[in-house]
């Protein structure tokens, strides 16, 4: 009879190992977690693919200074049609030294407020003719 185990001996050993089914993961939580890792085969392969730093060096160094020319003839023939442009609107707009003499020439002319004053200060047409008429009439007497 030792050997027996009693209900409440099954029951407490039942709730246990139910318990540590509740506990495990299921499998797709293993798949989600799983897909996160790699192989030592995988890290292995990366690590010897790898570029070091003398390889990215010498690459550096073995670029042209500048670019290589082009070989797409529409390219060229589209450069050059777009060089030809800029070159002949560029030659229609006014250059700096043009535009520094034009501002020299308008800095130099008088504005309209400096004429209207010299002619309140000049005598109007119908001012002399009154006044002159005035004078012969005083030289009749």
């Amino acid at each position: 009879m030792s050997l027996k185990a009693n209900t409440s001996d099954v029951s407490r050993t039942i709730a246990e190992i139910s318990n540590v089914l509740e506990a495990k993961v299921s499998v797709s939580e293993f798949h989600n977690v799983m897909k996160d890792y790699v192989t030592r085969h995988d890290v292995q392969s990366i690590l010897t693919n790898k570029v070091n730093v003398d390889d990215v060096k010498q690459m550096f160094l073995r670029l042209p200074e500048r670019p290589p020319e082009r070989t797409d003839p529409l390219l060229q023939a589209r450069f050059e049609e777009l060089h030809r442009e800029i070159n002949k609107r560029l030659s229609n707009c006014v250059s700096v030294g043009e535009f520094q003499e034009l501002l020299a020439i308008v800095d130099q002319k008088a504005n309209v407020s400096e004429i209207n004053e010299a002619l309140e200060l000049k005598v109007s047409k119908q001012a002399l003719t009154t006044s002159l008429q005035k004078k012969l009439s005083k030289t009749d007497l």
